[in-house]
């Protein structure tokens, strides 16, 4: 009888956060590695388990030799693990502190900056920003072929420089990158960064929001030979952070009964942040007239909220006369931009 003893272990880890969820643990997304990725995982005799946000590469930890083997053996175009990530919320951009306009624009993460480190966040601030969204694949890259200026195109990989890439130009002046290794590039003209882009890879079924490079640099692969020989391999663990988007709330009380709704006000009873309500006064929306508020300080959107909102009639009695016990909260299904940075959740509440 052969007896198979298997004991697999994790190598790499990816998750993401999102801390509109409670304790920051999201179900928004999924992650999958690309077409090349999971060939060289095979290569090299790993194994992928995912769930909801998260994906581990495991290694069988009773044959660490062959490990050894297939990490010598890996070739540069081979030495990263690329993953592209989904979401599957559909107001995963109304909830998430992200640019607004991410049409043909995705984020992107790689471990380049963490270096060895075994632990740590694959972008540089706290959260992913603004500043982690690339464009895909430019439609004018024939602005690049002008004989007159030398143009790169360079790959990022483990070095600071990256990888620089001769591309092919064909009988209609375009440039080919059908070719081209999935991931991040720059185009260098006259020694200075012109543009950034993300390629994909091929066969890419949805719309992505994210893509993502794990470097097996030189040094890396030297450290986990080296644990390997040292019976200590331990795991990579990289977490990438979404913020929930912060909003300001805005109340529009529609009279349907009541005539006289000037004394009105909101008020929070309960919370752990207590929110406070300016009254801004009447409005006229759709030939209606509406008394509005609007909160003083923008509000963090959350899965669940514990806030108790009151509509009081304050008639000059202490505390006011209770209109609605309990105020709807603002919905993000629709939030409209306030200004050049902010936007409001507007919600209508008849009485």
């Amino acid at each position: 009888m052969i007896n198979l003893n298997f004991q697999y272990k994790r190598f790499f880890t990816l998750k993401i956060n999102n801390n509109y969820y409670p304790n920051g643990i999201s179900d928004d997304f999924y992650i999958v590695p690309t077409g090349r990725t999971s060939k060289l995982i095979d290569k090299m005799s790993l194994l992928v388990r995912s769930k909801e946000g998260e994906i581990h590469i495991l290694f069988d930890a009773s044959n660490l030799e062959q490990l050894t083997y297939k990490l010598n053996g890996i070739n540069d175009s081979e030495s990263k693990l690329s993953f592209i990530v989904f979401s599957n919320n559909p107001y995963f951009i109304n909830i998430t502190d992200i640019p607004a306009d991410t049409i043909d624009k995705i984020f992107y993460c790689s471990n380049k900056k963490l270096g060895n480190k075994k632990k740590g966040l694959l972008h540089n601030n706290e959260f992913i920003g603004s500043e982690d969204f690339f464009p895909l694949i430019p439609e004018k890259l024939t602005d690049y072929n002008e004989s007159s200026i030398k143009y790169k195109f360079l790959r990022e990989n483990e070095d600071q420089e990256g990888v620089e890439i001769n591309l092919n130009v064909n009988n209609d002046g375009k440039v080919e990158l059908s070719e081209l290794l999935e991931g991040c590039y720059r185009i260098m003209g006259s020694d200075k960064e012109l543009t950034s882009f993300i390629k994909l890879g091929s066969q890419i079924k949805g719309s992505p929001v994210g893509f993502v490079d794990i470097f097996l640099s030189k040094k890396m692969k030297q450290e986990i030979i080296k644990e390997i020989e040292e019976n200590e391999l331990s795991s990579y663990e990289y977490e990438i952070n979404f913020n929930s988007r912060h909003i300001y709330w805005k109340y529009l009380i529609v009279p349907t009964h009541i005539k006289r709704f000037k004394e009105l006000s909101v008020i929070t009873q309960k919370g752990k942040d207590k929110l406070e309500f300016v009254k801004l006064g009447e409005e006229n929306i759709r030939d209606t007239k509406v008394i509005s508020f609007i909160s003083k300080e923008k509000v963090k959107f959350s899965k669940f909220y514990e806030y108790d909102i009151q509509l009081k009639k304050t008639d000059g009695s202490e505390g006011g006369k209770t209109i609605i016990k309990k105020m709807p909260y603002a919905p993000f299904d629709i939030i409209k931009p306030l200004d050049k940075k902010d936007f409001v959740s507007e919600i209508y509440v008849y009485i």
